[in-house]
Formats: C-alpha cells, sequence, structure tokens
C-alpha cells in the first residue's frame, strides 16, 4: 500500500527536487560599505607584553585549541605563538595519539616535552633555546623530525640530540652557529640535516666542520647554504664519507672557482648539486665542474639564474596630460620663420652723426637687402590671395636659392592656400570643450567656392559645385567664399 501524503510537512517536496529548491532569505543582509576614507580606517593596537597574560600548557590547552574533548583522538596540534611559559609534563600522557607538535614562538624548552608518548615529528622554531638537557631514561623514543630552527644553540646542546635514537631529519636554521661537535658519528640514522643561513666561513676551522659532517653514517640530503664558505676543504676528509649522500645543496656560499668543489665528484651516491648563487656561478663558469660531476657521479648539477634587482631599471612617471591646455598647431606654409631684424643703413648713420664710415656697395644707404623677408599675412580678398600665389608660384621665383624645400605642383599648392582661407588665424578654444561630434551639423560653419558671374542662376551655381571641385581653377576665373546657411 501506498503511504498516504501527510499535510502537516514543513517542506513538502519530492526528495529528487531538493537541490533545486531555495528556501526563502529571513531579513536582509547588511551591504559593506567600502570607504576609501583614511579616517574611517581600523586602529590596530599593538598589544604590551607586560599585560597579556602568560598560559602555561597543559591538558586543557591543547583540548580548547584543537576543538576537541576527548584527548586519545588528538592528532595533530598547533600551538604557535599563544605565549606560553610553563609547562604540565603530567597532562601529556593522556594524549596518546598525538604525533604532530608545532610549538613555535613561545618559550619553552625541549625537555618540557618528553612526555608525549606518540610524538614522530616536533615543531619548536624560536623559542629562545640554548641549551638541552636530555637524560637517557627519559627521552623521545619515536621522535623523527625535529625543527630547531631560530634558536641560539651551542654545540654542547647539539652534541645533546645524539640520545634521540630514531632521529632523521633535523634543521637547524639560523641558529648563529660557527662550528659542529667534533664527533657526529652517534647520528646513526640521521639522514637530512639542514644547517643553512649560519656563521660557517673558511676562516674558522673549516676542516673539522668537514669531517663532522662527513663522518654521520647515513647522510643522504645536506643543505649547507647561505654560509661563508668558499668550498670542500678535504684536509681531513677520508675515503668512505659522504658515501651514501644524494642531494647536496652548496648554493649561495663564496666559492670564486669551481675546482673548490671538484671533491664531489668522489661522493659515489651523488644525485643533486646545488651551486647557485656562487660567484662562479653567477659568471656561467661551472661547466667544467658539471661534465666531471655527470661523468663520475651521473648527478645533475643546477644553477639557477638569480634575481638582480640592482640592475633593472626605475620605471618613470609620466607627468599627467592637461588637454585643455593644448594648443593648436598650424601647418601653414605662410609661417615662414622670423629673421632678426639686423642694424640697417640708416641706424649705422643715425649713430655717427649723419656721417657714414666704410660703407660698402652693400651696405649703401637706401638699399634693402632681398633675402629679408617679412612673414606673408592670412589674405582677406581675392586680390591679394591672387597677388600671393602670383608670388608664390609665379615664374619669378628663384627656385634654386632654397634646394632643400620640396616643390608643389599647382593642384597641391592650390589646395595648400583654400587651407589657409578656411582656417582661423587663432585657434577657437571652444572647440576643446565641445568638439564638433558632439555639437549639432546645423550650427558647424560650411563654406563654398561659388562663381561671380551675374547671368548666372543659384540652382545653376549649386549643379556645377561638383565640376568646379575637380577641375583646375584659371587666372581668369573669378570665386568668392560664402558661407552655407
Amino acid at each position: 500500500m501506498k503511504a498516504k501524503s501527510v499535510s502537516g510537512v514543513p517542506f513538502p517536496v519530492k526528495l529528487n527536487n531538493l537541490n533545486h529548491y531555495k528556501l526563502p532569505l529571513l531579513g536582509r543582509k547588511k551591504k559593506k560599505i567600502h570607504t576609501k576614507n583614511p579616517f574611517k580606517t581600523k586602529i590596530y593596537y599593538i598589544p604590551d607584553d607586560t599585560v597579556m597574560s602568560v598560559k602555561c600548557l597543559d591538558g586543557f590547552l591543547i583540548i580548547k585549541l584543537t576543538k576537541n574533548d576527548i584527548p586519545h583522538e588528538i592528532i595533530r596540534a598547533d600551538l604557535s605563538r599563544k605565549r606560553i611559559y610553563e609547562c604540565r609534563p603530567e597532562d601529556f600522557g593522556y594524549f596518546l595519539n598525538l604525533e604532530e607538535l608545532d610549538v613555535s614562538e613561545n618559550q619553552i624548552k625541549l625537555e618540557d616535552l618528553k612526555s608525549f608518548p606518540s610524538l614522530k615529528t616536533l615543531k619548536i622554531c624560536a623559542n629562545n633555546i640554548r641549551d638541552i638537557s636530555l637524560d637517557v631514561d627519559n627521552k623521545f623514543d619515536r621522535l623523527i623530525s625535529l625543527d630547531l630552527s631560530f634558536n641560539y644553540l651551542t654545540t654542547q646542546a647539539i652534541q645533546g640530540l645524539e640520545l634521540l635514537p630514531e632521529l632523521q631529519k633535523l634543521h637547524l636554521v639560523n641558529n648563529e652557529l660557527q662550528e659542529l661537535p667534533e664527533d657526529m658519528s652517534r647520528f646513526y640514522k640521521l639522514q637530512d640535516l639542514d644547517v643553512s643561513d649560519n656563521n660557517f666561513s673558511s676562516k674558522l676551522k673549516p676542516q673539522e666542520l668537514w669531517y663532522s659532517l662527513g663522518v654521520i653514517p647515513n647522510l643522504r640530503k645536506l643543505n649547507i647554504s647561505k654560509n661563508f664558505l668558499r668550498g670542500i676543504h678535504v684536509g681531513k676528509l677520508q675515503i668512505g664519507h659522504f658515501n651514501k649522500l644524494e642531494h647536496f645543496d652548496f648554493s649561495y656560499n663564496m666559492a670564486e672557482n669551481q675546482h673548490n668543489l671538484i671533491c664531489a665528484r668522489n661522493f659515489q651516491n651523488l644525485q643533486v648539486i646545488i651551486v647557485t648563487g656562487n660567484p662562479f656561478g653567477v659568471m656561467k663558469e661551472h661547466q667544467g665542474l658539471e661534465m666531471e660531476v655527470h661523468a663520475r657521479t651521473g648527478a645533475i648539477l643546477i644553477n639557477d639564474e638569480i634575481d638582480k634587482p640592482y640592475l633593472r631599471k626605475p620605471k618613470l612617471k609620466k607627468p599627467p596630460i592637461r588637454y585643455e591646455q593644448l594648443k593648436r598647431v598650424e601647418d601653414d606654409i605662410f609661417r615662414l620663420p622670423l629673421i632678426e631684424d639686423k642694424q640697417t643703413d640708416q641706424d649705422i648713420i643715425d649713430e655717427n652723426n649723419g656721417e657714414t664710415m666704410f660703407v660698402t656697395e652693400n651696405q649703401q644707404p637706401g638699399k634693402s637687402k632681398q633675402h629679408h623677408q617679412s612673414p606673408i599675412a592670412k589674405p582677406q580678398t581675392y586680390e591679394e590671395f591672387s597677388r600671393i600665389a602670383g608670388e608664390v608660384l609665379g615664374d619669378g621665383k628663384d627656385y634654386e636659392t632654397q634646394p632643400n624645400k620640396p616643390l608643389h605642383d599647382l593642384a597641391t599648392a592650390y589646395s595648400k592656400l583654400k587651407s589657409v582661407l578656411n582656417k582661423p588665424e587663432q585657434p577657437d578654444y571652444d572647440d576643446f570643450n565641445e568638439p564638433n561630434y558632439m555639437k549639432p551639423t546645423v550650427s558647424i560653419p560650411r563654406y563654398k567656392y561659388v562663381s561671380n558671374d551675374e547671368g548666372q542662376e543659384p540652382s545653376s551655381i549649386q549643379r556645377n559645385n561638383k565640376q568646379t571641385d575637380n577641375r583646375s581653377i584659371d587666372d581668369n576665373d573669378e570665386f568668392d567664399l560664402q558661407l552655407v546657411q
């Protein structure tokens, strides 16, 4: 039997159509106001260390931060930057399955965390750790990875880490180390060692440094970048050192010659060697080392191009253009360059009180220089237009005196003279505010050439407009400009 439909169901919708059903929105969402007003920005107060409360690492704090009330279900916990200064190790035994723990940027000691029974990965960076005191009985039995970067460890503190039986990965980045323990052969299972960004130098016991690294029996990955080493010092190295090394990072050191790293060809299992940032790597002088290492071990040499911000050209900021300040440049053949007024013969006579002194033939009074020309004014009438056209295009013009200027035919010169008549002498600044394409077509002035024949009718004048535009204008033709209404 089919089940009867219940009338009191709040949403009588089929199960197949639930994905397409939109529930009604209750109320209205407040819109976020995006503003650029600097006075409406949120003020952030810098916390004061003397006022803020100090926390204690116990079971309740771990439960609160991980949001899990059952201790044995917690697998990983992030307690970084929580201002933890104290610990209660008696509560750590309840977290049976906690494997990953991050307590960076606090004030905790390493030996206070050894009560976690299943801890495998521990990150305890920037905790101001200087000394480490571990006992033989109470120790991290399952710890595999340990990160002690950004602390102030000493050689005695590093020597105490040999009591960790399962330690495979150790990071000692930026600890201001200048040397390592003399004998690190007891780090039996250590495979990954990162001692980058320290103060190792070729001037301070470099042979002891490479010997202490070489005696680590199972070392496979070594990162010694960003130090002050000039190469591999082989004074105390012996056959069998670095035999299991596969990844060797020597980038950003001070090796000036590729022969300072030629000892790397003796690392039998080497697969990758990085020399980026060294002086010889920047100069692209690593080809010999690359061929030698690849021939012996089959390893790959990596020398990436480093970023050089000091070689970049700064981007010039272009000044903003104000279009209302632009001026129209007239391309006019009548706008000739002005010639500076030289002292005339009459001025010479006036300065000498009417007496001429050493006047040559070219400087005789009453004779004007032929090459001195004044700028041609804009023609206003047809007579001035014909006169200027005769001076510019006439046969009496001396073309040989102006060899650099090109010659124009009659049609080109006529079009230029025609454009002069239409162009205003002063630019119309109203065009910048309202261009012609924004104006109505009726308000734009238009001109046309009309013949002055008295007997001709206006309709015939308009009919012959196309013919007069195409044919050339003779000297006997008379025409005038009229504004088209």
